[in-house]
């Protein structure tokens, strides 16, 4: 599968059954909330597939400006690590057309 397919894979069975939860700081009474090395909100993701649960930490790009940004000049990104882009209204995840 290349790179393409399996990126938008990922993306759409994120869509279709994902749950996020803020990241809670057991330390505390009050939960501080933790952000990334690029300033954005974390949060905890689980997704429930074919009986198994995976665990994601995600970056929460709320603001358009963060969402063009996106994951740009990342040279890694770790295996249960991810990006979710909130719309308002939320709308059902879409098929990407296919690149020539």
């Amino acid at each position: 599968m290349t790179a393409r397919l399996w990126t938008a894979a990922f993306a759409a069975a994120l869509l279709a059954a994902c749950r996020a939860e803020p990241v809670q700081n057991d330390a505390q009474a009050q939960p501080a909330a933790r952000l990334s090395p690029a300033g954005l909100d974390l949060a905890q993701l689980t997704v429930e597939s074919g009986g198994r649960r995976h665990a994601f930490t995600v970056e929460v790009a709320r603001t358009p400006t963060q969402q063009e940004h996106g994951l740009m000049e990342r040279r890694a990104l770790a295996p249960d690590a991810g990006m979710l882009f909130p719309f308002d209204p939320p709308a059902p995840a879409r098929k990407a057309p296919a690149r020539r």
